[in-house]
């Protein structure tokens, strides 16, 4: 489930880990330790389906989450605890819940430096400061501070993440230079480009070049890759629409902005991309699309 790009095929085989999982330990599997051990694939796999639900369904994500937090105390595996609370700080964060994701963030710090995992210490000290500085609770040169401070442990997703939370307070600011070198070195560590990739491409649309096929191009070869995080999704599909209004596609700017008001629910944007929708909802107050993501972004 964890190598699948696409988001059914790796759901399917997450339920069937948890599932060969549960058998095994009914009939008293003799694994007791590692990676293999019966709890540790039902809970690693059930990680996979919160990110799932992430994307698709937040409540039933946290519903989720809320669960198999109870099952991993009952296991007695208290890293898997501090994990399960970072990743229901990510939903908390994604729902703009700034207080409860700081909560639950401090707590998985809190439980990662009493069992001397610098690893996911470092990861969620970095989390924690994207979710402050997107909701305006701290300030934007906290980033770089705490990327040189943790670059050494942290994993590369998260160093990359925040370079792209530094690009974008940057590009909201005006420091388009700045912010490019953030969004360059974001693109040189994260495993999904795509999200460093359009912003790049936003750059090149408001300096007058004409970036449909290059977007059309990073959409179609990543559109399906349940790596990506909605909001970044939405960034995209946002970008999409600014470029489509520029070259005088105002129905397919629209139509963009709909499959945008259709998928964002509660979910809380990056600055850069709330920016951009405020500004085109003023001009296409579409209805929700239906459809999750288009076929395609432009008609040319």
């Amino acid at each position: 489930g964890s190598t699948r790009r696409d988001r059914e095929a790796a759901r399917e085989a997450h339920e069937r880990a948890i599932e060969a999982a549960r058998a095994a330990r009914s009939v008293a599997s003799p694994v007791r330790w590692g990676s293999s051990r019966p709890d540790a694939v039902e809970i690693g796999a059930s990680m996979g389906l919160i990110t799932y639900h992430r994307w698709t369904d937040p409540a039933e994500a946290l519903r989720h989450g809320t669960a198999l937090r109870a099952r991993a105390l009952e296991a007695g595996r208290p890293a898997d605890v501090g994990h399960i609370d970072a990743r229901l700080g990510d939903l908390a964060s994604d729902a703009g819940d700034t207080d409860a994701a700081t909560m639950l963030y401090d707590r998985a710090i809190e439980l990662a430096t009493r069992r001397h995992d610098d690893l996911h210490r470092a990861h969620v000290t970095l989390t924690r400061a994207i979710a402050l500085v997107r909701a305006g609770r701290e300030p934007l040169d906290v980033i770089p501070a705490l990327i040189a401070r943790h670059r050494e442990f942290a994993r590369a997703t998260v160093v990359a993440a925040a370079e792209l939370v530094l690009g974008d307070g940057l590009a909201v600011s005006g420091r388009w230079s700045d912010a490019e070198h953030a969004y360059q070195r974001a693109l040189s560590l994260v495993r999904v480009p795509a999200a460093a990739r359009w912003r790049l491409l936003r750059g090149e649309r408001v300096r007058g070049r004409d970036t449909r096929g290059e977007l059309e191009g990073v959409f179609r070869a990543d559109r399906d890759n349940w790596w990506w995080d909605r909001p970044d999704v939405l960034g995209f599909l946002v970008e999409a629409a600014a470029t489509a209004e520029q070259y005088g596609q105002l129905d397919r700017a629209s139509r963009l902005i709909a499959a945008v008001v259709g998928m964002r629910r509660t979910f809380a944007l990056p600055t850069v991309i709330a920016a951009d929708l405020a500004e085109l909802e003023q001009r296409y107050r579409a209805e929700p699309a239906r459809s999750a993501l288009p076929d395609h972004l432009f008609n040319r």
